[in-house]
């Protein structure tokens, strides 16, 4: 499927060209496929390293991809990213994950999971890209899967339905909320199925510990890594430090206010929430949900999962729930 040579494929498209109607929408960038990587790919998967150099981004980003096909024939492919910093693969630490991809791949999809070697989250030291910006490199490696790998395998796509879909929980589901919002990908993405987040809307919120949407010291520290700064070497950021001087930059970065785009006609967007998670994930993934509706998204569902937690890997319900969302493209109920 991929050689172990590198292979160069310049995706850089003028804004022009990406989204004629809204001239504000970012560039996206170059990815570069290298060699094979099997020490670390998950079992039943192909894997290659990769880098990513985004425009204004002075340092490139590395990470693995893993590709498995399904033995019959193929229906569609389904991305999984990751949370957190996204150096894990989706199915990392999971005992259920092996049979919901097994199932997933005897229903005909392929599956593509993706591993940061270094948070896509974070920014050169003393460079204060922010996640708006830092998101390219997500929205690269989904366009570049979409035009090398979805592609050629001549599959109908069909609105809403997998076709070419992408999943992603709690930094996860803000990686492809960012690229959707800012970098015209949704006209490539059938489905965009969001769990436990996206965290990383309503930012300021967060930062400023506001009742019901305050960070953790830990997302507060994954908040300042996209700004340069490192709080284990150089003391703590202004989220750690709730400092309001940078309310107007969180903003500007909030995934649910920094964007260009939050109406996509083609591309059904599903949000999936944890009943047993907490309060804070509800709240901010809710503020996402509000600017998507007061947009008109067409094809939006939310659905609570009550025993779910926040790893929806840990939870065979919160999988059920995925399961259908990607196969089905079964309305939720929900708001």
């Amino acid at each position: 499927m991929m050689s172990g040579a590198l292979v160069i494929i310049a995706i850089a498209l003028s804004i022009c060209a990406m989204h004629a109607e809204n001239p504000t929408t970012r560039p996206l960038g170059t990815f570069t496929l290298g060699p094979e990587a099997p020490a670390s790919c998950p079992e039943g998967f192909t894997c290659n390293r990769f880098s990513v150099a985004c425009p204004d981004i002075p340092v490139d980003a590395t990470g693995s991809i893993a590709v498995e096909k399904p033995t019959g024939e193929t229906k569609g492919m389904i991305l999984f990213f990751s949370g957190s910093a996204g150096t894990d693969w989706w199915q990392t630490k999971s005992t259920l994950a092996p049979a919901f991809l097994q199932s997933l791949l005897n229903n005909g999809y392929e599956l593509v999971q993706i591993a940061w070697h270094i948070s896509w989250l974070q920014s050169p030291a003393n460079v204060q890209a922010g996640q708006r910006l830092l998101s390219c490199r997500v929205a690269t490696v989904i366009k570049w899967a979409h035009e090398n790998l979805y592609l050629p395998l001549g599959l109908k796509s069909e609105p809403g339905k997998c076709g070419f879909c992408l999943t992603g929980g709690s930094a996860g589901a803000a990686a492809i909320a960012y690229a959707l919002s800012s970098y015209a990908i949704d006209r490539d993405v059938d489905a965009a199925i969001l769990d436990s987040g996206p965290p990383m809307a309503s930012i300021g919120k967060g930062c400023l510990q506001k009742s019901g949407y305050a960070y953790r010291s830990e997302p507060s520290r994954l908040i300042d890594v996209s700004y340069g700064y490192r709080p284990n070497q150089t003391g703590p950021g202004p989220c750690e430090l709730h400092d309001s001087t940078w309310e107007q930059t969180w903003t500007k970065n909030s995934v649910e206010t920094g964007g260009t785009s939050y109406n996509y006609p083609a591309t059904r967007i599903h949000i999936i929430i944890g009943g047993q998670d907490n309060v804070i994930i509800h709240n901010h993934a809710d503020d996402y949900l509000r600017v998507l509706k007061a947009a008109r998204q067409p094809m939006l569902t939310w659905q609570d999962v009550p025993r779910m937690g926040h790893q929806i890997t840990q939870s065979q319900e919160g999988l059920d729930a995925l399961f259908a969302a990607l196969t089905q493209g079964k309305p939720a109920k929900g708001k």
